[in-house]
Parts: structure tokens; sequence; C-alpha cells
């Protein structure tokens, strides 16, 4: 069992919530869940500070928004602290994102009108006014 989850474990970073129910799925007792998740943050392989910071920096790549970022990290079971904290030590702001995501996106033929892309960058968690600034300039 113990290789399987380390296998599972070093695919990518995982969040101590993703641990849980990959254990649950698993059938582990709901009992041992604690000395499996300690067990592996002590060695390492699981860590929460490390797997939110990693998580921006590849969200941030795919130009998405600081709202849909965290919202996304709030569902992995992720605190505030360590959310804040990963945003903290980010160098890209929402303004680049959008400025690169309407850059890339203006040129399928689906968004060539401003009302659809406004639409889509409001649905990636970009706010309405920055959305209309960014498309004005």
């Amino acid at each position: 069992l113990e290789q399987k989850i380390l296998n599972w474990l070093v695919i990518r970073p995982k969040s101590s919530r993703e641990l849980k129910q990959y254990l649950s799925r698993n059938n582990v007792d709901i009992q041992e869940h604690q000395f499996w998740i300690e067990k592996f943050q002590k060695n390492g392989y699981q860590n929460d500070e490390y797997f939110a910071k990693w998580w921006v920096t590849q969200r941030q790549s795919k130009n998405r928004s600081t709202k849909y970022i965290k919202n996304e990290l709030i569902c992995k079971g992720i605190s505030s602290d360590y959310i804040e904290l990963a945003f903290i030590e980010s160098d890209k702001t929402d303004n680049q994102a959008l400025g690169q995501l309407i850059e890339k996106k203006r040129h399928l033929t689906k968004y060539k009108d401003n009302k659809k892309l406004t639409e889509y960058l409001i649905r990636q968690g970009f706010s309405y006014s920055s959305v209309l600034d960014a498309l004005a300039e």
C-alpha cells in the first residue's frame, strides 16, 4: 500500500485533502488516514505550503486570474494562510495574465466579438471592470 500511495504522490504535488480522498478511494481505514498523511509529510512527499506555491505557478503560467486560482486552492483544502503566502511570492499580476489571455484568444474566430470574449474572461475570474479596461487598450 505504501508504495502505491508513494507512486501516486510523486506524479505531481498533492494537497493533504487530495491525499485523504485518495486514501478513501482505496479503502484505507479512516483511523489510518492521519498516520499516512503525517508519514508522507514527515518524509517530504506531501506539503500543503509547497503545493499552494506550485499550484499558483502552474495556473499563472496558463493566465488564470487570482480569484480563479484561490477558488481552486480552497477546493483543494489549502488554508488561507498558505494561499496568501503563495501569492505574495508570485510575480505575475492579474493585469499581465489578462493581457496575455486577450492576446491569445483574440486570434480565435469565436472570440473576435468583444461580448463573447468579455463573457469568457469573466468566467475565468477576471473582474468586469478590469476586462473592459484591458479590452479598451
